[in-house]
């Protein structure tokens, strides 16, 4: 293969959020290269879709990108809303991440991460793909174009009940307040290019569900 493996490195977890236009919580990002830093985002409301709008997430100050937002529900009804964030090249050590709304919203959750060897050029190896419902048994899939991709899917759905991650990918987290909502995320590498399916197993509520693919660098070659 000629791409390195993406390594994880340590969940920091904003915690239960209530009744909040915006909160911060501090991570530390390691020292290893070629890094991106990921945030997953869960945000729910009892009537107003809007209200869930993530209008910025920063990192020690740093603006990050939406990869992609998903969100059902609202008019009225309880909105859900699934949202991911990436940072190219963060600095490393401690610093805020700060997650800003449009409006104040019941509950919300968060959860960030740094990846390394990751592609410093196009950390994204494709666009991100989403989908929201009020369902069982999300599905979803996306078609990564270099090996060795790196998944990520972030679900976060109104209500409790037990998600389970299908074969072959790996649980990282799996939040809830036990009473509202549950913020899951799991991911999984891929090993040749093509078309690769996150299902999850899960009774029928609202839910947003995204996942992104991170492209990882070129491998090093040493020759004497």
């Amino acid at each position: 293969m000629a791409h390195a493996r993406i390594q994880l490195g340590a969940i920091t977890d904003s915690t239960n959020q209530t009744s909040t236009s915006g909160y911060s919580f501090n991570h530390i990002v390691e020292s290893q290269g070629a890094r991106a830093l990921i945030v997953c985002i869960g945000a729910r409301d009892t009537t107003t879709t809007g209200d869930t709008v993530v209008s910025s997430v920063t990192f020690g100050g740093a603006p990050m990108s939406e990869a992609r937002s998903e969100v059902t529900g609202g008019g009225g009804t309880v909105a859900v809303r699934s949202s991911v964030w990436v940072l190219n090249n963060p600095p490393s050590g401690s610093a805020a991440v700060a997650v800003t709304f449009a409006a104040t919203v019941n509950q919300s959750r968060a959860v960030t991460f740094a990846l390394w060897n990751v592609d410093q050029t196009t950390s994204q190896d494709v666009a991100a793909v989403g989908t929201a419902a009020n369902a069982a048994n999300p599905t979803l899939s996306i078609t990564p174009v270099t090996d060795r991709a790196f998944l990520v899917g972030s679900h976060f759905r109104s209500g409790f009940e037990v998600v389970s991650p299908a074969s072959g990918q790996t649980e990282i987290v799996n939040l809830t307040d036990s009473s509202t909502y549950r913020l899951h995320v799991c991911t999984k590498e891929v090993e040749v290019p093509g078309a690769t399916a996150m299902n999850l197993t899960a009774a029928s509520n609202k839910y947003g569900y995204v996942i992104i693919a991170l492209r990882p660098r070129r491998r090093i070659v040493r020759t004497s």
